[in-house]
């Protein structure tokens, strides 16, 4: 595969995932290229997406928040998939959030509804 190629190829899937959204550094996501600043870089001259629909993802573990995995409010505004915060209150038995390390008690959780 030629280095013309490789980089076509490249330029395809960065077009797919090029949104305004990805250069907000408050919504990083480990498991979205899009959020490293070696693809925004190769990206920034490409135009951006356009996502009619969307999916919510969760910044800790990267799972998709659905019906079966809801998104969770904090106290702070921050959200964050249930089964992840679940899994960090039974292990420490207090949330801690990954943005402010303000810690909450799970009663302080509230499940968010998006229409």
């Amino acid at each position: 595969v030629s280095t013309q190629s490789t980089w076509a190829l490249l330029q395809s899937g960065l077009l797919a995932l090029n949104t305004q959204e990805a250069y907000q550094t408050r919504s990083f996501n480990v498991n979205d290229p899009m959020c490293h600043k070696v693809f925004q870089r190769l990206a920034r001259k490409l135009p951006h997406s356009y996502r009619k629909n969307s999916a919510l993802v969760c910044r800790i573990s990267g799972a998709y928040m659905d019906s079966n995995n809801p998104p969770m409010v904090l106290p702070n505004g921050s959200v964050f998939s249930y089964k992840i915060l679940e899994e960090i209150y039974k292990t420490n038995g207090v949330i801690v959030c990954p943005s402010t390390f303000k810690s909450y008690h799970w009663n302080d959780l509230r499940k968010a509804f998006v229409l």
